[in-house]
């Protein structure tokens, strides 16, 4: 559970403080009020939407989600994710890793729902997690607490097309915002030149030395040029699919000593699955700097590594 797992050490910190009450009810004593299913799963139910969809396997729920450990000590909340629809996250619908895993939790709700489950801390890291052993934070035996309202369950392709919708509108927002009317390339990139520079344009097989600073519309800096060791210009093969297919096309409209802020849409960047702090499905907005231009290719094929590289 990708989710679950990406952000369950890093708030290993937080283990005393006390839990959130995003819902109410949780029984008066550790198991009060739950129902045990026969593969050992409990659960309670607070609102039960009996005959609404179920996600299956392969499928994506929009949940609400927070869980703790034995000591009501909170480990996530879906609320912290900065990217999340107020904390809603889309989850896809894995094949169970162990009985009374999280995934039979969730294949056990339907749309609108809301309910809490216990399921073994042990097969949660050592199973689903795959940790090769329990935090020391969590006590062997013990029982982690899960909340969950569901929301919408769309199939991979519904998501996609949810998704892919919802970058266009925000791009969208974002020219509007920015007052930006210079018309997108048949690709769909937007080059917006600042200084035009000297000479002629960058070929393929060239090699622009380029500094940068890349941004998410939301103006958050994911990289740039200033923050690597050196604070040196990055080497980049020109058209030669060594970089993001947004960057070889607007390299090829720059000139050495020209400047320009290129906004890229996800099918020329990262795409649907993202990479590093760059969720799926996002336009990236870049302001590149051509400090020179060579004939040969870079003498140290080994650079850090830049968003602009694949």
């Amino acid at each position: 559970m990708s989710n679950f797992k990406k952000l369950t050490y890093a708030a290993a910190g937080i283990t005393g403080v006390a839990a959130i009450g995003l819902w109410a009810c949780k029984g008066n004593g550790q198991f009060a009020g739950y129902e045990k299913s026969p593969s050992g799963l409990y659960s309670k139910f607070y609102v039960n939407n009996e005959g609404g969809r179920k996600p299956k396997t392969g499928e994506y729920a929009s949940i609400l989600l927070k869980y703790t450990t034995a000591k009501d000590s909170v480990m996530f909340d879906s609320h912290s994710i900065k990217e999340s629809d107020n904390g809603l996250i889309s989850e896809p619908i894995m094949k169970p890793t162990f009985q009374g895993g999280i995934e039979e939790a969730l294949m056990s709700m339907s749309e609108g729902d809301s309910a809490s489950f216990k399921i073994s801390a042990d097969s949660v890291f050592l199973k689903t997690f795959r940790a090769k052993e329990l935090p020391k934070f969590i006590e062997k035996g013990s029982y982690l607490t899960f909340y969950i309202k569901m929301g919408k369950v769309k199939t991979q392709q519904e998501l996609m097309n949810e998704l892919s919708s919802k970058e266009v509108q925000q791009r969208n927002d974002y020219l509007k915002q920015n007052n930006i009317t210079v018309e997108p390339t048949a690709s769909g990139l937007y080059f917006i030149e600042q200084e035009p520079g000297k000479g002629a344009l960058v070929k393929p097989g060239q090699t622009a030395s380029v500094k940068y600073s890349g941004s998410l519309l939301n103006g958050r800096v994911f990289d740039a040029s200033d923050l690597h060791q050196g604070k040196l210009p990055f080497d980049v093969p020109v058209g030669q699919q060594k970089v993001i297919p947004g960057w070889d096309e607007a390299l090829q409209k720059m000139k050495k000593g020209g400047k320009a802020t290129v906004i890229i849409p996800s099918s020329l960047a990262y795409g649907y699955q993202g990479q590093g702090p760059i969720p799926g499905f996002s336009t990236l907005v870049f302001t590149m700097e051509v400090v020179d231009v060579k004939d040969t290719p870079p003498a140290a094929p080994g650079a850090p590594s830049a968003p602009g590289r694949r």
